[in-house]
């Protein structure tokens, strides 16, 4: 006889997620405002397709394409500071071997100086169009968020769907 108990989730981590998906908390750039950039661009420039603002304009169906170039950063400065403990990464729509597979994600006062919230490395979305909520114990109130991205899961061409901060639950 085996005994579980009432909260027990019956699975694997990895599997529940992808079964059950629990959406991220409100979108501090949609809730508060602010700057969006990057220090890389598509080749075509930023009104090619495939241009940095398409990882922000809310369609899982456009992307943000680029050469990695050593790292890429996407970063937000919000109008007012603002308690972030959650982003969410979308994928792209083809060629999985351009999703991101290590990042960091930190927070800035000042946009220079930074401090690391949380780190992955060896991710692989399972997925195309996928969303994925990451959580980190950040409780400080910073005005830049940003994402580090430094490796590629196995390609020198960068690509993702969407990038958001998300408020604090």
């Amino acid at each position: 006889m085996h005994v579980i108990s009432a909260d027990h989730v019956f699975g694997f981590n990895e599997f529940v997620t992808r079964l059950t998906f629990v959406p991220p908390p409100p979108n501090l750039f949609l809730e508060i405002g602010g700057v969006f950039s990057s220090n890389r661009e598509n080749g075509g420039g930023i009104t090619s397709g495939e241009n940095s603002r398409k990882v922000i304009d809310g369609d899982d169906h456009t992307k943000f394409l680029a050469d990695l170039q050593g790292e890429l950063w996407m970063r937000f400065e919000l109008k007012t500071p603002a308690v972030s403990s959650v982003y969410t990464l979308t994928s792209a729509n083809d060629a999985n071997e351009r999703d991101p597979k290590a990042w960091t994600y930190e927070g800035s006062m000042d946009g220079t100086n930074w401090v690391e919230l949380d780190r992955r490395s060896n991710f692989f979305f399972e997925e195309r169009y996928q969303q994925k909520v990451f959580r980190c114990t950040n409780t400080v109130a910073y005005k830049f968020y940003r994402v580090v991205i430094t490796e590629l899961r196995n390609s020198g061409t960068f690509q993702l769907a969407e990038f958001t901060i998300n408020k604090t639950k």
